[in-house]
């Protein structure tokens, strides 16, 4: 047994660890609203679920206006946003939400180490082992691959705040479910983790369960196969209860979910063997842009192991896990390009995000690597002392630590001049701000193409974001339907701005006169305020055919008809998504051409337009029986009053609400009715975890247990340390 002076020894070198890592990510407590990448999106729901919870709203189930009026956050998995808006009611509301947010972000980072340590414990493996995975967890480095790295959750990086969280609670329901398949507990606890680890991140939701079954499924000693089985399908089941509310939505909702982009197929097919395996040999994985230090660890771990099996024929269950954990992700890391449609067998759809598997892939590379240098400092200790091992694990990581600080460094140094440059020109984008929120509307800051046009390095655009403005030049996430047409906004076609309710565009100083339709309004600095004819959220149109369509299609239809000229005539298609399109519409097959518009004037006007919370209601005159088109996405929770009584709603070109109506003068009101079903599963679900939690610990449940030692506690992995 190690003594005493080991254990507070390999304590202290932890404690060193975190102290270290919160001092050299100290630096992200300060990236707060002024942030540009998806932690703007992120905060925004963390802002619309306090809010609801304290009007007696429905924190998981509201609209937001990205582009245009999704209710994100009923389809993304609520969990580390939740956590935020918990941790600032029980803070008795005293601290600004944006700190609080800051400081469960920089805590998600700063904490890895330590998740890495008791998971590693958790699964057994020895003290030395556990802390060498600890020291290397933060010292990851790829060229942004979405993995577990830096690169993933800081400032300059990509800001992917529920990922953060989420690979905490992945590690610590893998530690867990490790313990529960070899002991017969923590059985409850370990599902309701993985559970919380589902509705923080899908996607590592579903690396746990995968990983835990491929734990069942390994040869292991003390416990058969069967029962290591069916401990499995009891975790599976308490994390289904768990993560239920949100699984359920998602399939409810899949329909009018937005694929993945085709300019950015990768992110669902990933990389392809060749490119996989060269990113491995080459350390891309784990040290790019330097010596490949934690490559040649994961290596040195994978020789260690085998030479121990070569000697002993015996290997430890969470080695063995550890070795086949990394070639299970790395092969499905291969993605589409290697496998295709078999990837379906491990319940892969078309539009699972392959390219983060990578943070699996590192996952296991870390704990390979902690293997390795466990191996080595335990040979330097045992032929000088724990001294020279110290010093020799310090050498051997000195180019990755220095590496790792450089970039934090970096990304401290990016966001202090990003705010030195906001700083400099305040004055006038507070002008700006000013006036494109008193003119209401949607905003068009140019695209992200326009290099010329930035602060401090960063769009202007996500400045507007961070600030609360609707525009249209960008959005992080791309769930709704719509967004998809942004790409082929024409800023120099009047209908475009009326159709996508712009009624602003910030522009820089042109070399030539802007189109005569936009309206000069501020000029402060060297940013250009025009009105816009953009019009409300409302509108009077013509649907002029009725095209079968799903979300695969959806994006060919509406590109073939927003480059035509149906948008300037205020003809629409409608888009029948469940086959319920009026019978009085002319029918079109997906490849026929576009039809004519035969109606020369429009059909209709607002006359005028209100909003009050989430209720949006119009007064308007139709000519003739046409549509009153709503200038949001179309869901199912969005409820239409025509005159009083419920309308039926369809979907028109791009995405929006439409409503039959007959000639005349009429009164529209639509409203966002969130499901409360969803609340109600939620928090049943995790209440009775608990409750099952509470049973399990308190009254000894254990499942499948078996008489011999090894399942009543006894150490299954093989050599301590």
């Amino acid at each position: 047994m190690q003594s005493a002076t080991e254990k507070r020894l390999s304590i202290l070198v932890l404690a060193l660890v975190l102290l270290f890592h919160a001092f050299a990510l100290s630096g992200e407590l300060t990236a707060t609203r002024l942030d540009h990448n998806d932690s703007l999106d992120h905060f925004s729901f963390v802002k619309r679920m306090v809010q609801a919870m304290e009007h007696g709203g429905n924190p998981l189930d509201w609209f937001t206006e990205t582009p245009f009026g999704y209710p994100v956050i009923r389809d993304y998995q609520p969990f580390a946003h939740m956590l935020v808006a918990l941790l600032y009611f029980a803070l008795g509301r005293m601290a600004p939400l944006v700190s609080v947010f800051a400081l469960v972000r920089y805590l998600a980072m700063v904490l890895l180490p330590l998740t890495f340590f008791v998971a590693a414990r958790w699964m057994e493996l020895p003290r030395v082992t556990a802390l060498a995975t600890a020291v290397l967890a933060p010292l990851v480095a790829t060229a942004s691959l979405y993995g577990i790295e830096y690169e993933s959750y800081t400032w300059q990086g990509y800001g992917l705040f529920a990922q953060a969280v989420a690979v905490n609670l992945l590690l610590l329901s893998l530690g867990l479910a490790f313990r529960a398949i070899h002991r017969g507990r923590p059985m409850i606890l370990a599902g309701l983790l993985l559970g919380l680890t589902f509705i923080t991140q899908f996607l590592y939701g579903y690396i746990g369960a995968l990983t835990i079954v491929l734990m069942a499924l390994l040869p292991g000693r003390g416990v058969t196969r069967l029962t290591r089985i069916a401990r499995t399908a009891a975790i599976g089941a308490v994390a289904l209860i768990v993560s239920a509310f949100q699984l359920l939505t998602l399939a409810l909702d899949s329909r009018v979910i937005a694929p993945t982009f085709l300019g950015e197929s990768w992110k669902a097919d990933s990389y392809g063997a060749a490119a996989v395996l060269k990113a491995l040999f080459t350390g891309q994985v784990l040290d790019h842009g330097r010596v490949p230090v934690l490559s040649l660890l994961a290596l040195a771990g994978i020789a260690a192991i085998a030479w121990r099996y070569w000697r002993t024929r015996r290997i430890a269950p969470a080695e063995a896990l550890a070795m086949w954990g990394a070639l299970l992700w790395t092969l499905v890391w291969f993605g589409r390009p290697a496998w295709g449609s078999a990837l379906r067998v491990l319940g892969i759809t078309p539009d699972f995000p392959l390219h983060r598997i990578v943070g699996a892939v590192q996952i296991f590379l870390v704990l390979l690597a902690g293997a390795g240098l466990a191996a080595i400092c335990t040979a330097i200790a045992h032929r000088w002392n724990k001294a020279a091992a110290a010093a020799a694990a310090l050498l051997l990581l000195a180019p990755a630590i220095i590496e790792r600080a450089q970039y934090l460094n970096g990304s401290s140094q990016a966001r202090i001049e990003y705010t030195a440059a906001i700083g400099a020109e305040q004055a006038n984008l507070d002008a700006v701000l000013a006036a494109v929120k008193e003119r209401g509307g949607y905003a068009y800051a140019g695209r992200p193409s326009w290099q010329a046009f930035r602060i401090g390095g960063w769009e202007l655009y996500l400045y507007l974001i961070a600030n609360g403005v609707p525009q249209i030049s960008f959005s992080n996430h791309l769930t709704e339907l719509p967004w998809s047409m942004i790409t082929f906004f024409n800023d120099v076609e009047p209908a475009h701005y009326r159709l996508f309710h712009v009624r602003s565009a910030i522009l820089p100083p042109l070399k030539s006169a802007p189109p005569a339709f936009l309206t000069p309004r501020l000029e402060a600095g060297r940013f250009h305020v025009y009105d816009a004819p953009g019009g409300g959220y409302f509108d009077v149109v013509d649907a002029v055919a009725s095209v079968a369509a799903d979300r695969h299609s959806f994006f060919d239809i509406d590109r073939r008809w927003i480059e035509s000229p149906l948008v300037a005539g205020r003809a629409h298609l409608l888009l029948d998504f469940f086959g319920h399109a009026p019978a009085s519409l002319p029918r079109m097959a997906l490849g026929d051409p576009l039809p004519q518009n035969p109606h020369p004037e429009p059909p209709g006007e607002i006359s005028g337009e209100r909003r009050s919370g989430d209720i949006f209601e119009a007064d308007f005159t139709a000519s003739r029986a046409a549509y009153a088109l709503f200038r949001m996405t179309w869901h199912q929770n969005w409820k239409a009053t025509l005159d009083g009584r419920p309308a039926p709603t369809y979907m028109l070109s791009p995405g929006f609400i439409g409503v039959p109506v007959e000639a005349g003068t009429h009164r529209l009101a639509f409203r966002y009715r969130p499901d409360g079903w969803r609340v109600t599963l939620a928090l049943g679900g995790l209440v009775l975890a608990l409750l099952l939690v509470a049973a399990e610990q308190f009254l000894g449940l254990r499942f499948g247990s078996q008489k011999n030692g090894r399942d009543r506690g006894q150490q299954v992995t093989g050599p301590k340390g």
